[in-house]
């Protein structure tokens, strides 16, 4: 992945508004380690045509959302459907899942306090996180109000979700 970086990051800045290669090194450099930070800066290059992209959407949301910027993180996911009119499958496709921090090969794992729970769906409390939306066939069916859950955090064109959600094992 450090080539692709390499290779991509000139070719965004001579055409920012190519938003799949932006897309393309914003990937490399995530599965790379790279900070939050410098994944949205390179999609924000790629924002003029990418907005109508769900992946695209899912990313520049979803590295938003991991750099703390969340109001910019849900603003984005709002944009984006209203530009792109995707259809519900588009919609609700995952496209990011963030690694661990630090280039870790893992799959981020949050954990949190399930504060609503419907027959669909239900949201989780993360501290220093808004709430995070799942549905309910991601979920171990042992989990209740007040569980205390482990989850993997993704992205769609629509935001945050929990999926894998687990309650938490007494150690």
């Amino acid at each position: 992945f450090p080539d692709a970086v390499a290779l991509l990051q000139p070719v965004v800045a001579v055409h920012p508004n190519e938003d799949r290669v932006c897309i393309t090194c914003a990937q490399a450099m995530h599965s790379l380690g790279d900070p939050a930070s410098k994944v949205v800066a390179v999609l924000q290059q790629g924002e003029l045509y990418g907005m109508k992209d769900p992946e695209f959407v899912a990313w520049l949301g979803g590295a938003l959302f991991l750099d703390g910027r969340f109001g910019e993180s849900r603003k984005t996911f709002d944009t984006g459907r209203a530009q792109g009119e995707f259809g519900l499958e588009d919609e609700n496709r995952i496209r990011f899942r963030p690694f661990s921090p630090g280039g870790s090969p893992s799959q981020l794992r949050l954990e949190g306090v399930v504060v609503e729970l419907r027959p669909q769906y239900g949201f989780v409390q993360v501290p220093g996180y808004p709430t995070v939306y799942f549905r309910s066939r991601w979920v171990d069916r042992s989990v209740a109000i007040d569980s205390e859950v482990s989850f993997r955090l993704v992205f769609t064109a629509r935001g945050a979700q929990a999926i894998s959600v687990r309650k938490k094992t007494s150690a």
